[in-house]
């Protein structure tokens, strides 16, 4: 006589939206650093065949494009561990758009300087929609409510400087369109936006740090 199966158990909505939200920082952080690897490399492949002939700016670009690449990794490192919330289909389109954009600024280091700075405008451009989705999507889960209530002047002040790199990034963009001194074309507006970027990451350390004070 064949034993009888007992019978499944029904799948408890709640316990499942709890199982993806809990495997949301490793789920996103294994996305990230899978594009941010690629980044990497195709940096190193933009630079290594031609490192003998890169002058100043080069590097500047060079460093500022690494920086560029450290950045997005941290903050999404800190963003995926602070909040949790259950993955759309824009949380898995905005990484690879980031992607894509970081591959795009990577190819313009050995075209003209002006383009690397559109390059980076561009991709500057694209974390506003990435923050907004964060924040849409972060503050709307009950979870996240906590937080937030701890670290929301810090988190308010640094989304603000989202703004303010967009800002500063168009005008050295504006900068390199007017008749400037080459030295100035070459190695100042490549400099500004390496000093940029390691504003970004500053400000992030008191980001991280308000976050850490969570209790």
């Amino acid at each position: 006589m064949a034993r009888l199966m007992p019978p499944a158990k029904a799948l408890n909505p709640v316990h499942m939206r709890r199982h993806i939200k809990e495997s949301f920082a490793s789920t996103y952080l294994t996305i990230i650093s899978i594009i941010q690897g690629v980044a990497l490399s195709a940096l190193y492949s933009v630079v290594e065949p031609r490192y003998e002939h890169f002058g100043i700016a080069q590097w500047i670009m060079v460093a500022a494009t690494l920086l560029l690449i450290i950045a997005t990794w941290h903050l999404y490192m800190i963003n995926a561990l602070a909040f949790k919330w259950v993955l759309s289909l824009m949380d898995s389109l905005v990484p690879f758009l980031l992607g894509t954009l970081e591959l795009f600024v990577i190819e313009c280091i050995t075209l003209d300087q002006q383009t690397w700075l559109l390059a980076l405008l561009v991709y500057y451009g694209a974390t506003i929609p990435a923050y907004l989705n964060l924040r849409i999507r972060a503050v709307h889960d009950p979870d996240n409510q906590a937080v937030i209530g701890v670290i929301k002047k810090s988190w308010r002040w640094f989304h603000r400087w989202i703004y303010v790199t967009v800002v500063a990034q168009l005008s050295l963009w504006f900068a390199s369109l007017t008749e400037l001194e080459p030295a100035v074309l070459r190695i100042v507006l490549p400099g500004l936006s390496l000093v940029n970027l390691v504003l970004v990451l500053i400000q992030s350390l008191f980001y991280w740090s308000a976050i850490q004070r969570v209790p």
